[in-house]
């Protein structure tokens, strides 16, 4: 499951004191100039009945596992 190496921080450290390395087992932060926007409305896409299932199932266990998170959509104008 993604984000769990954090939880192993001291088995990583027993294999290595690369700053580098040990900073990204904890969560590599991007820091941004500026915020990010997505500039485009994605297209409907059209799938079966039975991949759509399988693809909100899946989009629910990664939102209760914490691999995502549920964001608002909404458009700016700059």
């Amino acid at each position: 499951m993604g984000g769990r190496l954090r939880f192993f921080l001291p088995f990583w450290e027993s294999l290595t004191s690369d700053v580098f390395i040990l900073d990204a087992i904890q969560g590599v932060k991007i820091d941004f100039t500026s915020e990010v926007e997505q500039n485009f409305v994605p297209k409907q896409i059209s799938c079966s009945r039975d991949v759509k299932l399988k693809i909100d199932s899946t989009i629910d266990k990664f939102i209760c596992t914490g691999i995502i998170e549920e964001v608002n959509h909404c458009l700016v104008n700059i």
